[in-house]
């Protein structure tokens, strides 16, 4: 695997999928445990297919790489690539609302049926589960050296193309002083200076605990088709 610039080492992958196992997966295991009907719908929503998103390209491809495994471990998606695309991710992505027509709630059952209405429901619990198995099959298989990894380099400089705003900005500000009573809660760090994950780039990345978000650099990361 070391042979190709562009592939990260047996270290380095390991590091960004525990960023990723605690940042991504850990935030959706602490909505999911929210259980009312709709609780924490939309941001859920967008997680997992943030997360799609990002596995796909990790792997060398994007959403459509993504989802193309996704049907092949689960067929009741095989005919819904475009609808999860067009009306699911780019409606919540672009239009911040989810699009009309489509109920989306967290009661484990009826994902991918029609309502009475006419409209398409998904299930959160159950679309979560899939998309952690699909996630966890082809993370293992890098790991296991039956995949590689082609888009560990533009997944890592998109974490860290940015480090020169970051520092200017956290030049200026007054340095945090957390108040006693919540001294040893845990923090969010993306890149930092004292982990094993060392990037392309050469700037590693450290994982504390907490919530990550990750917004697209540019229009090129918006394609006209999964």
């Amino acid at each position: 695997m070391n042979g190709n610039p562009t592939l990260p080492t047996t270290a380095q992958f390991a590091g960004l999928r525990k960023l990723i196992d605690e940042y991504l997966l850990g935030d959706l295991q602490a909505m999911l445990e929210i259980r009312e009907p709709a609780g924490l719908g939309f941001p859920m929503l967008q997680t997992i297919l943030g997360g799609m998103e990002l596995t796909g390209k990790l792997m060398g491809g994007n959403f459509g790489l993504f989802f193309g495994e996704l049907a092949k471990d689960e067929p009741r998606y095989r005919p819904a690539q475009n609808f999860f695309w067009r009306a699911v991710r780019n409606t919540t992505a672009h239009g911040y609302l989810v699009h009309t027509g489509i109920d989306v709630d967290k009661n484990d059952h009826g994902h991918l049926t029609q309502t009475r209405g006419g409209h398409v429901r998904i299930d959160l619990v159950t679309l979560h589960g899939d998309f952690v198995r699909t996630y966890t099959r082809l993370m293992d298989e890098v790991q296991a050296d039956r995949r590689q990894a082609h888009g560990f380099g533009a997944v890592w400089e998109s974490l860290s193309e940015q480090r020169s705003e970051v520092a200017k900005l956290a030049a200026i500000l007054p340095p945090f002083v957390a108040p006693a009573s919540v001294a040893s809660s845990t923090s969010v760090s993306g890149t930092g200076s004292d982990s094993d994950l060392q990037g392309p780039s050469g700037v590693p990345a450290r994982a504390s605990g907490g919530s990550v978000t990750a917004v697209p650099s540019s229009s090129s990361d918006y394609p006209d088709r999964p």
